[in-house]
Formats: structure tokens, sequence, C-alpha cells
């Protein structure tokens, strides 16, 4: 289809949808929502095309805005009203593609009923209480939580929003592997190459060269940091910073240094190179602790 005919029946479905007759707004008090972190809701999923018909309880959206330009159809549909220019309350698609072929890429919910499937979270929530009911989330940033597939945002103080996403560009920051000294973090092995086929669990390298294969946040409180010996290839030293990682003793992101000497009491104590910052080292790997607290595991061969 050549640009000027996609750009009719763009600006047709937008005219049709501003201007057919709607159904009136969702009463959002009684509107309640169930979310599954990197699949969707019940009428909504990441991956498939909207539903034919509009759930009952919402209507057809009460805006759709076509991103033209973007040469991939890229449209918002919106449910609720927005504040400049984003969504402050209800809920909204961004969609990519035309008709059967379209398929939902995100999915946004704002200040109203709606909670996470299996993790206690809902909107309205005391942000203190987020960490306290899922084992599993993390901090990310000074206001965003996230889960696997899912961002939090909160505001003053409680949870506001929910985003749904894909889970593939965040898994390697919930993998919760072994750190066995001198020999490897879960899968990667030093003295070995990295075996490609993880690529699928954790998501591919936000960085990679021969020497290096990096995956960071965007605000670096979680790195995994592969770095290799360029000619062959292999691993020589796994650096976790914030992961959840967790030794065969049990020591783990988070224990203070009190509770890491009682399951590794052979470590030799080191001063870190920052201020508030402790080191504890075995043979082949280090444990950095920061205002006392473990955050940052180096594992490399023994022999060093």
């Amino acid at each position: 289809m050549n640009f000027r005919l996609h750009r009719f029946f763009t600006t047709l479905l937008f005219i049709t949808f501003c201007f057919s007759p709607a159904a009136a707004s969702p009463d959002w008090e009684k509107v309640r929502l169930s979310v599954t972190p990197g699949v969707g809701t019940e009428e909504f999923e990441l991956g498939a095309p909207p539903p034919k018909e509009w759930p009952a309880k919402l209507g057809a959206p009460d805006q759709i805005y076509p991103f033209d330009g973007t040469g991939e159809s890229f449209r918002r549909l919106i449910w609720g009203t927005q504040k400049k220019g984003r969504l402050h309350k209800g809920l909204s698609l961004l969609v990519m593609g035309e008709g059967e072929e379209s398929t939902i890429v995100d999915i946004e919910l704002k200040r109203i009923r709606a909670g996470v499937d299996d993790e206690n979270l809902f909107l309205g929530l005391p942000a203190e209480n987020i960490s306290k009911r899922s084992d599993l989330v993390q901090k990310d940033g000074r206001e965003t939580y996230l889960l696997p597939g899912l961002t939090i945002e909160t505001e003053g103080g409680q949870m506001i929003g929910l985003l749904v996403h894909s889970p593939s560009s965040t898994r390697w920051r919930f993998q919760r592997w072994r750190v066995t000294p001198g020999y490897g973090a879960g899968p990667i092995k030093i003295d070995e190459p990295v075996d490609e086929s993880i690529f699928a669990s954790i998501g591919k390298p936000h960085q990679r060269d021969n020497q290096l294969m990096l995956w960071e946040a965007d605000d670096s409180a979680q790195t995994l940091k592969v770095t290799m010996e360029p000619r062959t290839g292999n691993v020589t030293r796994v650096r976790g910073i914030g992961l959840p990682w967790r030794t065969p003793n049990g020591a783990t992101l988070g224990d203070s240094e009190q509770r890491f000497l009682k399951k590794h009491p052979d470590a030799k104590s080191m001063v870190g190179r920052e201020i508030d910052e402790t080191i504890y080292k075995l043979p082949g790997m280090r444990a950095t602790f920061e205002k006392g607290k473990l955050t940052t595991f180096d594992v490399y061969p023994a022999s060093r």
C-alpha cells in the first residue's frame, strides 16, 4: 500500500472512531481490571490484535491517536483522560499495524481499580508496601518498580499506574542464579565461552564486543557484566550488581555483613574503594557491601 493510500485509511479510521456515536465513558468506580505481567488483561493481550468487539464495560475508545510517518502504523487507543499528552486516568493501548495484522505493543492503566495477578498489588496501594507485598519486585529509579513484563508507577506515595510490556528486555534482572566462587554464575561459566542459548531466557546484551557483554538498567542500579578473553571468547569474569543471585551457602543480595560471615566464615575483609564500601573475598569471588548490605558479586578464576 503506498503512503497516500495508507494515510487515507489511517485518517478514515481516526474520523470513524472520533465522530461516530460512542458508548458512554466507562464508570471507573465499577470497572475492575486484572493484569498479568508480560501478558495483558482479560480483554487485551500483548502480541494479539484488539478485539473485534470492544468490551461492554469499556465501550469504544474515547480517543484514538495515529502516529503518522512512523512507517509502522502505530496508534494509541485511549479510554479515559489525558494531561500534558500522557494518560491521567483510564486505560490505553499502543497498537502497531492494521486490521487482523495489528498487534498490541503495550497496555497502560492509571488511577483506576486494577490489580496484579498473584502479586497482591493494586493501584492505590501505599508505595512503601510494594516491596513488602512481592518478593520479586525491584525498585527502578525514584518512583517506579519493576516486575518481568510490568512497570509500576508511583506518585505521592501511592501506586498510580501499571504498564504491561514484553519481559524480554528485563528478564536478566530477575534470574536467581547460583554464584559459585571460581566457577561461574548460573549458566555462565568461567574459562568457557558464553552459550548464546541463554539470550532466549535473559534477552540480548545491551552492549557487546569480543571482550564484553553488558546488560544494564537505565539507572545502573542493576548490571550484569561478562568479561571475555578476546582470542578464545572464554569468560574471565562475571559481575552482577543488584541482582538476586545466591551462593551455595545461601548468601544473597541485601544480606548484612554479619549474615554473610555466618554463611562464609572464611571470607577475608578488604577496604573498598568508595565511602561506606566493604569487600569480603573468597577464592574466586568478591562480595561488595555498600552501607552494610550486599550489593555486588564478582566471580573469577580461583587462582587469582
